[in-house]
């Protein structure tokens, strides 16, 4: 019996013994100096949980962790250790990590010099605050902003020796021998330190692209106003001279639905201007949008589609759709948006096959729905052999394309058809009337599909040609034609020519003509009209004419039924919006800085606050004229050089003078305007004149008469200028005048090396062309030439696409900062961009270096100097991805422009600190 008892007691205990034994904590990551619960279960074979065990609790490294006879878990000191719980002899285990609190590096943030020492040190904190000694720490250092480390050097022992400027993390961290998993492989402290030149340049920003501005004025517009059935009139204007945007009106308020300055839907990018905007019956407006930034999608042309809430973008430049890759818009015309939102462009693609750059008309809709309509290869009937498109096209709202293409100097009209058709509509060599015709463009179309184009005939002038659907075309005779500008919705064009009365619009039903609005008539401004852009059918019968006065410099007026001005400069717009520049404008070594302010032409912006618009496309000088905005160069003590149709002038904040008058009568032919011009103090002015004669002329300007230096491109051997190093002059790329009276040109030569030339003393001399050497390196190209007093500085590549700056010298050139040079970071440098000089021989240039964009200074027999570092903010929080341009001055201020991490293009001045 006594025996059977024992038997029973003994399988009793031993149906109790656990099979399994599970232990869990609080957490897997435990921090050292706290406490946390642990929990022991045990089961049987079957799963069943086990009661009433009795437990033994201990840790695998009692430094790391210990573990009290009721399962709870203290963390002492970093590292990982198993808990373990063991009943009946079975034990279960639970991995666990213990973390520090924090790791404190210090010295804390630290601003050096290059050349300094800095010893580190670390505490590790517990829960508590206490410190918890010998703890293994492993010291590292990277760039701030996930940039290079080559400035900087760190030892095991934690102390940093800085040689190059850059900002850095200092890292103390506990390594984990752990792999991946629920565990962390290290835990770290850091301090930043700035590595910089001493302190001699106090930097801060002047202007930024997103300093916007509400209720600016309006002035005028190079484009063509777009008009909406429904009464929406839509332009591309100048507002104040500062900021570019889409200004609507409904015969009210004049209200800003998009503007410069706010970035582009990708980062890195900024809205700088609109151009060329159609309008629709449904309140949207199409137009294309310069788009600033780093990277190439989404950077330059965009397509925009633009309401009263904004814009939208349906074409991001590098599109991929329609069987095609990298879309880039190119344009588009009043034309371009029909009411089914559909909006016809230009652009440029790339064939998926060939991989070869082309050019084809394109629609998309506002689902961003891509059709390729008029490939570059498309046959053509009549044409053989390759063919541009130009500027003109037009879309109705059945999708029918009507445009025209420009092969071996002459045009022709043509129709794509709502099935994909390619119809011939006119052209050079077809007839019209009898009349062989010589050029046709000039298409307008109606929602309705009816279309209107302009011939020319060589013996009989001038012919409008009207399609009416389902009517023969209709032709007028026209002693003068200019512009086909809108047809209606019955069939009625707007013309600008002489229609009998004198020049102005008209309007032609196929039957009759009517006068609209004639040159030199008054508006209903009470000034005369003098000049017209455009015309076109609003809602109803109303007829929209945009033009100027001797008083307005924009006029867009009601013509009729009920003549009313709309939209005239000087009225103020709603809607804020944000500078546009792109650059400094380059030659002055005195005076404030003024930003090149971008729309389809230049003008001048001075930053400040406010900042003041100096001179804006259509601006009146005081010499008379309006400015143009094709020209805009500044002399070294500061003026502006500007051009009118009829003049060159010099303008500063005190005086202007013209410097010269067009048209000009020179050896039998007529100068008719500058495409280059500059001056050096004393007043010697070169300038590239366009004129009559089958090359451009190059000529030096002393007391209002020029004199012919070089005839520059053309075929006619009668008209071209020797290269003194062999060939002729073929294209002159930029252009100075040094303090000696020398002009300084880039030139391109055909038959010759290209290069920097001289004239000096009624002779050419090359200064620096292809093919010389600067040490042992041999020159192939140069591409950009500065010149400070009497001396030349040009940056130039040799094979390998290496760049570098150089000096003229006395005795030749000399090489003075380039591509694989040491940078002040620690890094080689990489090719030099924007770069501005001093006659003292003062370099300021920007360059890459580790990933980093910087600008640096550089005196002869200096290294140089980093005045800003691309990944250390400015204190006005700017961090630089790019600088693009740089103006050095007399006194050592460094005014520079550059695109921003936050989107935006700002501008700055370095000033030295004495």
């Amino acid at each position: 019996m006594r025996a059977l008892l024992w038997l029973l007691a003994a399988s009793a205990a031993w149906a109790q013994r656990p099979a399994f034994v599970y232990v869990t904590s609080a957490g897997a990551r435990l921090v050292a100096g706290q406490s946390f619960a642990s929990k022991a279960t045990a089961v049987d074979a079957n799963g069943a949980t086990l009661s009433n065990q009795t437990w033994v609790w201990s840790s695998s490294d009692d430094k790391l962790v210990s573990v009290d006879s009721n399962g709870q878990i203290t963390a002492k000191f970093p590292g990982i250790a198993d808990v373990i719980a063991t009943a009946s002899g079975v034990r279960g285990t639970v991995r666990v990590q213990v973390l520090p609190a924090l790791i404190e590096v210090s010295p804390a943030d630290r601003e050096v010099a290059p050349g300094d020492q800095i010893e580190y040190r670390a505490r590790v904190l517990n829960s508590r605050g206490e410190e918890l000694e010998g703890v293994p720490l492993q010291w590292t250092v990277t760039g701030a902003d996930g940039f290079n480390n080559n400035g900087v050097s760190m030892g095991r022992n934690g102390i940093l020796s800085a040689f190059g400027v850059g900002r850095f993390n200092v890292r103390a961290a506990i390594v984990y021998a752990t792999g991946p998993g629920q565990f962390v492989p290290q835990f770290a402290g850091s301090a930043r330190v700035d590595v910089r030149q001493p302190g001699t340049w106090r930097v801060r920003r002047i202007a930024a692209s997103n300093d916007t501005r509400d209720g600016m004025l309006l002035r005028s517009s190079s484009n063509a106003v777009a008009v909406g059935g429904d009464g929406l009139l839509a332009l591309s204007a100048s507002l104040d001279g500062l900021a570019n945007g889409i200004v609507t009106s409904r015969g009210g308020a004049l209200d800003v639905w998009a503007a410069s300055g706010a970035a582009g839907v990708r980062p890195g990018t900024v809205i700088m201007t609109f151009d060329n905007p159609a309008a629709n019956r449904r309140g949207e407006v199409a137009a294309t949008s310069v788009v600033v930034g780093t990277g190439s999608y989404g950077t330059a042309n965009n397509l925009l589609l633009v309401t009263r809430e904004g814009p939208h973008f349906l074409t991001l430049a590098g599109t991929s759709d329609a069987g095609v890759d990298i879309i880039r818009p190119q344009g588009t015309t009043r034309f371009s948006l029909n009411d089914n939102t559909q909006c016809a462009f230009t652009a440029a693609y790339r064939h998926p096959v060939t991989r070869v750059d082309r050019v084809g008309i394109f629609m998309v809709d506002s689902d961003v729905y891509h059709q390729l309509l008029v490939p570059a290869d498309a046959v053509l009937p009549g044409l053989t052999g390759p063919y541009t498109f130009d500027r003109d096209f037009a879309l109705d709202n059945a999708g029918v394309l009507i445009f025209v293409v420009f092969q071996a100097g002459n045009r022709h009209v043509y129709r794509r058809t709502i099935t994909g058709a390619y119809e011939r509509v006119a052209g050079t060599g077809d007839k019209v009337a009898g009349n062989t015709i010589t050029q046709a463009s000039q298409v307008a179309i109606s929602p309705a599909g009816h279309f209107a184009y302009h011939l020319y005939t060589a013996n009989a002038g001038h012919y409008l040609v009207l399609h009416r659907l389902g009517e023969a075309p209709r032709t007028l005779p026209l002693s003068d034609l200019r512009q086909v500008f809108h047809v209606s919705l019955s069939g009625e064009v707007l013309y600008y020519g002489n229609g009998g009365a004198g020049p102005g619009v008209y309007g032609w039903d196929g039957a009759q003509s009517r006068a609209i609005a004639l040159l030199g008539r008054l508006t209903p401004s009470e000034d005369p009209l003098t000049e017209i852009t455009s015309a076109s059918f609003g809602a109803g019968p109303d007829v929209i004419v945009h033009g100027t006065t001797p008083r307005r410099d924009l006029l867009i007026y009601r013509a009729m039924p009920n003549p009313a001005v709309l939209i005239e400069s000087g009225a103020r717009t709603f809607g804020p919006a944000g500078l546009a520049f792109e650059s400094l404008v380059p030659g002055s070594k005195q005076g404030p800085p003024y930003l090149r302010n971008v729309y389809s032409r230049s003008g001048a912006i001075e930053p400040g606050t406010p900042a003041i618009a100096i001179v804006a496309p259509g601006d009146r000088l005081p010499e008379g004229g309006r400015f143009d905005g094709n020209l805009l160069q500044r002399t070294p003590d500061g003026d502006l050089l500007l051009t009118t149709a009829t003049s060159l002038q010099r303008l500063n904040p005190a005086t202007s003078r013209s410097l010269f008058r067009f048209p000009y009568s020179m050896d039998g032919g007529t100068l008719y305007g500058a495409a280059l011009a500059a001056a050096n103090r004393s007043g010697v002015t070169a300038m590239l004149v366009n004129n009559s004669f089958p090359s451009q002329r190059l000529v030096m300007v002393e007391n209002g008469a020029p004199r012919l230096i070089a005839h520059i491109g053309g075929g006619d051997p009668n008209f071209r200028t020797s290269s003194p190093a062999g060939g002729v002059f073929a294209a002159n790329r930029q252009l100075s005048v040094d303090e000696r009276g020398r002009v300084i040109a880039l030139m391109d030569v055909n038959g010759g090396p290209a290069g920097v030339f001289a004239y000096e003393q009624g002779a050419w001399k090359p200064l620096l062309i292809a093919g010389n050497k600067i040490g042992s390196d041999t020159v192939v190209s140069i591409d950009l030439v500065r010149v400070a007093g009497s001396r030349v500085f040009a940056r130039y590549a040799i094979a390998g696409n290496f760049v570098s700056l150089a000096a003229e010298e006395a005795d030749g050139w000399t090489r003075r900062f380039g591509r694989g040079d040491a940078s002040p970071t620690g890094n080689i440098a990489g090719n030099p961009g924007a770069f501005e000089v001093l006659e003292d021989g003062r370099i300021a240039v920007s360059f890459s270096a580790g990933g980093m964009v910087c600008l640096g200074v550089q005196r002869p027999g200096q290294d140089i100097r980093v005045v800003v570092l691309g990944n250390a903010p400015t204190g006005d929080g700017d961090l630089f991805l790019t600088v693009d341009s740089v103006d050095l001055r007399d006194d050592g201020r460094i005014y520079f422009t550059g695109l921003t991490a936050g989107d935006r293009l700002v501008a700055y001045v370095a000033e030295p600190i004495q």
